[in-house]
């Protein structure tokens, strides 16, 4: 067999196999968007991209175009842009203290 067109048959797989990998790739993240936004809800612990942590107040899944209200403090809701609630959070147990980062030892 000529080295040629085993070359080329090998890249013509290999381009295949990297297309529909790809495919199978941008449907699984596709359906963990659609779970994540089904869970974003009011009253969800969120945190935004900027790293502030809130309750959800109103979110509509729909209109894209309203910003999110987060409410961060008591009775103090932010607008946010829609796609900067990042993450839902779970609500916190009473169990779990915030651990305090160690100070590091003099020598």
């Amino acid at each position: 067999m000529d080295p040629n067109l085993l070359l080329l048959v090998v890249l013509a797989v290999l381009l295949i196999w990297m297309f529909f990998s790809s495919r199978r790739r941008q449907q699984k993240m596709r359906e963990e968007q659609e779970r994540k936004a089904q869970l974003m809800v009011p009253g969800a612990r969120v945190m935004t991209r900027s790293g502030l942590f809130g309750t959800l107040v109103e979110y509509d899944k729909d209109d894209l175009s309203k910003p999110a209200r987060v409410e961060i403090a008591a009775s103090s809701p932010s607008c946010t842009p829609r796609r900067s609630t990042s993450r839902r959070r779970p609500r916190p147990t009473r169990s779990s203290t915030p651990r305090t980062p160690r100070r590091p030892t003099s020598r």
